[in-house]
């Protein structure tokens, strides 16, 4: 038999015990009470801050195949103020083909515990047969024994005019890139570290790159000869600050190393109003400077003619203003060519106003 003095010790230790259990019970009741009227109180402030907003929350109960939403989704599914409570099935049926599928994919990979949550993209019929696309992310917030999801909670978003104007964008970019295709010149677009993204054909008869090349990246800086690059830097750098520059002459690069005269024009390529890289067209001025050459030799033969003849050879503008006289007229009327640079034909001895 153990002794009543140790058996009273066990004893008053056991009181002890419970007493402790029932100060922690209580204390985890006060907790509890406490963290329940905290969680209404966040639901409360949740739902005032999405009040007639395009998104909204919403819980599933995964066995009854139940979904409520909050009080938006009736308004932004254009449905009576009752179609907050939504049957899975119906949910289902009204969401598209790919909608359907990204849901099984991305609902199966949670269930299964290979993503850390459920987030979706989808179509939506509304009452009215128009679409809506919606934005869905949830979490699981209550599990059986073995870990499955007996209940989710998560928000959605109404994207609909994003995806619109998407839409919109990219059409507008795809009738660029056909109109770009038929330009005589270069036309190209690059990120911001200068990597080129986009190029038209004329870009490849011009730098004699392949579209291999392009596949494996070719950067703008290195299509500048050496003694423009650092003026290009500098410019493009103004570009991006969102200055205008206009047009800027520059030597570039072939692949094979020929330097060829160019003029180009480049403006900011903006995204949410933030510098993501460069758009612009590019002249090659091989031809025109080949031209413009060939047009002060003829000039410069030119006036080397008139010079030696006898005849008085005169040049005038539109406006009749002389501006070349030959040295002839010095000695046939006794006047330097220089004194009559500048008069009107018809006007003797007055210079135009």
């Amino acid at each position: 038999m153990q002794e009543p003095s140790k058996i009273n010790q066990e004893l008053l230790e056991e009181i002890a015990i419970l007493k402790q259990r029932i100060q922690e019970l209580e204390k985890s009741e006060v907790e509890r009470k406490l963290t329940q009227e905290a969680l209404q109180e966040s639901e409360r402030h949740i739902k005032l801050a999405l009040e007639g907003t395009d998104q909204g929350l919403w819980e599933w109960d995964i066995l009854s195949r139940k979904v409520i939403y909050d009080e938006n989704w009736p308004r932004i599914m254009n449905l009576p103020s009752e179609g907050r409570h939504v049957d899975m099935d119906q949910w289902l049926a009204s969401m598209d083909t790919e909608g359907r599928a990204a849901f099984e994919i991305n609902m199966t990979n949670y269930l299964a515990g290979r993503v850390s949550y459920y987030e979706i993209e989808h179509r939506l019929l509304t009452e009215n047969k128009e679409w809506k696309w919606i934005w869905t992310r949830g979490i699981a917030t209550e599990r059986d024994p073995s870990g499955i999801p007996l209940r989710m909670i998560g928000t959605y978003r109404d994207i609909t005019k994003q995806k619109q104007a998407e839409e919109s964008w990219k059409e507008s970019e795809e009738r660029f890139r056909v109109l770009a295709e038929y330009l005589p010149e270069t036309v190209f677009e690059t990120d911001m570290q200068g990597t080129l993204t986009f190029v038209n054909r004329n870009a490849f008869n011009c730098f004699r790159y392949t579209p291999q090349d392009f596949a494996i990246g070719i950067n703008i800086h290195n299509l500048i000869h050496p003694d423009d690059r650092g003026r290009a830097m500098e410019n493009i750098q103004r570009i991006m600050r969102g200055e205008d520059i206009g047009l800027n002459e520059y030597k570039l690069l072939r692949k094979d190393g020929s330097v060829f005269p160019s003029m180009s024009h480049s403006s900011v390529i903006l995204s949410d109003n933030e510098p993501v890289g460069l758009r612009g067209f590019i002249i090659d001025m091989t031809e025109q400077k080949r031209t413009e050459k060939a047009l002060r030799e003829s000039e410069r033969k030119y006036r080397l003619l008139a010079d030696r003849m006898t005849d008085i050879v005169w040049i005038s503008d539109l406006n009749f203003n002389t501006t070349y006289l030959s040295p002839s007229i010095e000695f046939t009327l006794g006047v330097s060519p220089e004194e009559r640079i500048g008069y009107r034909n018809g006007h003797r001895g007055k210079r135009p106003e």
